[in-house]
């Protein structure tokens, strides 16, 4: 039944417009019209003019809240930018929030990287996407070549991408700025010459992107393993809540190191998964982060206000929890890898039992490496976070680029965590991967031969 205007509101009238309500026909709208035609030839009161007025603003703005299309019930903006014709409308290009690894995602989490990083991971994933609305498949992006580069004393990776077209680029750029946009506002897109456009984030070149014909191209020899080749180690940290994600992790195939919380729902079963597959296990050790005591990292964690042996016995402790650990990796940490006598409190409970360290560097500032070295202690830094966004397709390209990373210097270390994204990313990646880079233990990359590889008794079991 359609309500009668009058000057009340019906009585099946909802009182509050719904998302369903058409902009300029709720019940604010019919108040202020009638308002306005009871105004005709007759002086209204100052009480009416006041009331009319206030009708009349709420109603504009419950049109203007419609039009900028941010009730749209969900509270979420669209994944991908408008498309028409196969060309984004940038007239309507919004940026969105990407889902990306942070606090809302993962009990105890502290965000991963830093802007440049996470906005270096949007121009990825931009790049991604602009392929696959040109109908190319993902395999015409090819990353060439990584260089390792620093500002501000944190690292960043400056890439030099290959993209195999049918036809010039200039189609591809065009529909590539209004996704670089869309995704990372904070980066630019620049001609260098007919072949060749630069993109900076924050004010500093980041991409390189050259563009190829697909009839130029020569096929280049098929790699093949080598044993002294290149090595990649797989690190998936916050384990222990997931025993399905446990399960399938340990069906992978190939070696992948399980870095368990100490004290989670499941520590002790995900540990058994792991042995029973013969893969490697790590402590993943809660640390006081800079933004405590808004960020708790979770139970069992070293801060530090705490005394170096309070500190000791609680990594010893945490050991203890978890069976099979030959060493650990830091969860959040931001400000406690800073403190050189918290992490030396740390190394020394390692250094007892010829245990490892990995530094998963979630500050530029950490001192873990350093003091692991000046102690004696096997130690490693994380290289690539895999999942700071989380989509298949940008997992896969952090995967590529940790195999580049490890073509330049012998070796490469990534980090993930136990979300859907990661797991399709990894099996994608069993699939295409370079043959000529082999996954390895930690063990294997950073302390060959130490007591604590022979801890590790089984080799991965191929499914």
């Amino acid at each position: 039944m359609i309500p009668q205007r009058s000057g009340t509101i019906a009585p099946d009238m909802p009182h509050h417009p719904s998302e369903h309500t058409p902009a300029g026909e709720g019940p604010l709208a019919v108040i202020a019209e009638n308002r306005l035609g009871e105004a005709g030839g007759i002086l209204l009161s100052s009480k009416s003019l006041i009331l009319w007025g206030i009708c009349l603003a709420l109603a504009t703005g419950l049109l203007l809240f419609r039009l900028t299309g941010v009730a749209d019930g969900s509270g979420r903006r669209p994944e991908a930018p408008p498309v028409e014709n196969g060309t984004v409308m940038r007239s309507v290009v919004k940026r969105p929030t990407l889902q990306t690894a942070n606090a809302t995602a993962m009990p105890y989490e502290e965000a991963l990287g830093g802007p440049l990083e996470e906005s270096i991971k949007r121009v990825d994933y931009a790049l991604i996407q602009n392929l696959l609305q040109l109908g190319y498949e993902s395999d015409r992006m090819q990353l060439d070549h990584v260089e390792t580069r620093t500002v501000s004393g944190s690292d960043y990776h400056f890439q030099q991408i290959d993209f195999v077209l049918d036809e010039s680029p200039a189609a591809f750029v065009e529909n590539l700025k209004p996704l670089i946009d869309f995704w990372a506002d904070e980066a630019s897109l620049d001609q260098v010459n007919a072949t060749t456009w630069r993109i900076a984030v924050l004010g500093r070149p980041t991409h390189q992107l050259d563009f190829l014909r697909r009839q130029d191209l020569v096929p280049g020899p098929k790699p093949t393993p080598s044993v002294n080749g290149p090595k990649i180690v797989i690190v998936i940290d916050d384990l222990g809540e997931n025993v399905a994600f446990a399960r399938d992790l340990a069906n992978l195939g190939f070696p992948v190191t399980f870095a368990i919380w100490p004290r989670a729902s499941h520590t002790r079963e995900v540990a058994k998964i792991a042995q029973d597959a013969g893969l490697e296990i790590i402590l993943h050790q809660p640390m006081e982060p800079i933004s405590y005591p808004k960020t708790k990292p979770g139970p069992g964690a070293v801060y530090v206000r705490m005394t170096p042996d309070e500190v000791s016995a609680t990594v010893a402790k945490n050991l203890e929890l978890v069976p099979g650990a030959v060493g650990l990796n830091n969860h959040m940490g931001s400000r406690f890898t800073q403190d050189a006598e918290g992490v030396a409190a740390v190394l020394r409970v390692l250094k007892a039992r010829r245990f490892m360290v990995l530094d998963s560097l979630t500050h530029p500032k950490s001192v873990f490496g350093r003091v692991a070295n000046s102690m004696g202690v096997s130690g490693g830094t994380r290289d690539v976070f895999l999942d700071v966004v989380r989509s298949e397709r940008s997992v896969l390209h952090q995967l590529i680029k940790a195999e580049r990373i490890a073509e330049k210097k012998g070796s490469a270390i990534a980090i993930g965590h136990p979300f859907p994204e990661t797991l399709a990313g990894l099996r994608q990646w069993v699939r295409t991967r370079d043959a000529s880079i082999t996954p390895v233990n930690l063990a294997t990359l950073i302390a060959p031969g130490a007591a604590t590889h022979a801890r590790v008794e089984k080799s991965p079991k191929t499914r």
